[in-house]
């Protein structure tokens, strides 16, 4: 079973993000509303227990920040950036952070799609 870590401030999305992919048959290992806590969350569970990490592209701290430090601790996920609006910042945001895909929030297919392939 495919394990994800959640990063994203909005609480409610969170939640059902997190059903969805339960549904889905994707398991959720945590979530943060920060990109240091998503770090940390990510390091207390460890490397092995966490194959994808989900992040928004406004999450506080920034992908960015997530990606770097958890490249640099040796992590092995994958990362997926997702946001509501598909703009110039989204794009650049996920760029920056390595590149990384950015998908819809909006677009459930494509966001599991983007999830249980990498792309």
């Amino acid at each position: 079973m495919l394990r994800v870590a959640i990063g994203d401030a909005d609480p409610t999305y969170t939640v059902a993000l997190a059903q969805l992919l339960d549904d889905n048959g994707i398991h959720v290992a945590g979530s943060a509303a920060t990109a240091h806590d998503l770090v940390e969350l990510v390091r207390e569970t460890g490397p092995e227990m966490i194959d994808v990490v989900v992040v928004d592209a406004r999450l506080p701290g920034g992908p960015a920040h997530v990606a770097a430090e958890l490249r640099s601790a040796g992590q092995g996920c994958r990362f997926v950036v997702m946001s509501a609006l598909d703009t110039p910042t989204s794009r650049t945001t996920a760029a920056s952070a390595g590149p990384l895909p950015l998908v819809s929030k909006l677009d459930s297919e494509h966001l599991i799609s983007a999830i249980l392939s990498g792309t």
